[in-house]
């Protein structure tokens, strides 16, 4: 009986262990940075849970190998600097800390985006991801 207890005991914690979960503090600004790996590359984002998708810049799709030239920009979003056309694609995998989400719908913006957007196509997938403070706390 008490194997049994020690068996299940260790295969709660190895499961507890695994479980991917990342802490991000905000920043002086009060936006929420993280270093992202999407598609095994590392980039910085910002969260923004008013972001329906991943949205990246051409230069930082471009920096994930992504070719930009043959994107088709065939859709069109509203950023802060305004109306711009943006490509429809499915990123690999994005992963923050130990949390990991595989085929993430995302956009390439043509113009007007200074920085990528860790949008609500990533976080609505997660577990659970929430506020305590000055921390932003996710789960898969």
């Amino acid at each position: 009986m008490r194997a049994l207890l020690a068996v299940l005991l260790l295969a709660s914690t190895v499961g507890d262990a695994f479980a991917g979960s990342a802490a991000i503090e905000r920043a002086a600004d009060g936006h929420w940075r993280a270093e992202a790996r999407i598609n095994g590359r590392k980039l910085d984002v910002l969260v923004d849970t008013g972001a329906t998708l991943v949205a990246l810049t051409q230069d930082d799709a471009r920096a994930i190998g992504i070719d930009v030239r043959h994107l088709r920009y065939d859709a069109r979003v509203r950023t802060a600097s305004g109306t711009a056309r943006a490509a429809t694609i499915t990123l690999e995998r994005i992963q923050i800390g130990n949390v990991r989400v595989r085929d993430v719908e995302a956009m390439v913006i043509e113009r007007g985006l200074d920085v990528s957007l860790l949008g609500m196509s990533f976080l609505s997938r997660l577990e659970e991801f929430s506020v305590r403070g000055q921390t932003l706390r996710l789960s898969d």
